[in-house]
């Protein structure tokens, strides 16, 4: 009896440490909070597979604030936000913004292509709260990453709040990219679906 008692113990205590170990273990930088706080973006991390927080990539071409790795999806996400400043004299360009932005990250390799679609206002609305986005797609420079082969990113702008890029950093697409594209919202103006 004792010993039937140990064994359901065991093994709801082999259950618990192996279903904790499921979720993903992100700890948000309080300063990458406070940005989208200040933005009033809601930010939406994974919590059903494997994905973890992950240093910051010293590099040349962009200094982004925060990223998280899954090594089940075999892909990185790094979040780049740009409030809106009125000395900025690109506030209120957001084309202009993204524009430079490629030019930074995307490979100039002779063979590289870039492509860019602009998103549907639907989608901007609904999930996004947006009030502008375009989703690019391209091979970045090595020295942004020396890992991953191909870039999507998503650039969502919200006027008065600045922009949000979401890059999602892979060698081949999971079936999760899409459903990784809804990392972020801004707060506020959100219709009722």
């Amino acid at each position: 009896m004792l010993n039937a008692i140990n064994m359901k113990i065991g093994l709801t205590c082999l259950i618990s440490f192996f279903l904790s170990i499921g979720f993903a273990q992100i700890d948000m930088d309080p300063v990458f909070k406070q940005y989208c706080d200040n933005m009033g973006l809601e930010l939406f991390m994974p919590v059903e597979d494997s994905s973890r927080d992950v240093a910051i990539v010293e590099n040349d071409y962009l200094n982004y604030h925060f990223a998280i790795r899954s090594r089940k999806e075999k892909m990185e996400i790094r979040y780049y936000l740009e409030p809106e400043r009125a000395d900025n004299k690109l506030a209120g360009l957001p084309h202009v913004s993204l524009s430079r932005l490629l030019m930074h990250l995307a490979s100039n390799d002779d063979d590289a292509h870039v492509v860019v679609h602009p998103m549907e206002e639907e989608e901007l609305t609904y999930d996004f709260g947006a009030d502008w986005g375009q989703s690019c797609y391209f091979p970045p420079k090595r020295g942004f990453t020396e890992y991953y082969s191909h870039c999507q990113m998503l650039a969502l702008y919200k006027e008065g709040r600045g922009m949000v890029y979401i890059l999602l950093l892979f060698n081949e697409a999971p079936n999760t990219l899409d459903a990784r594209r809804l990392a972020f919202a801004f707060l506020d103006n959100q219709p009722s679906p």
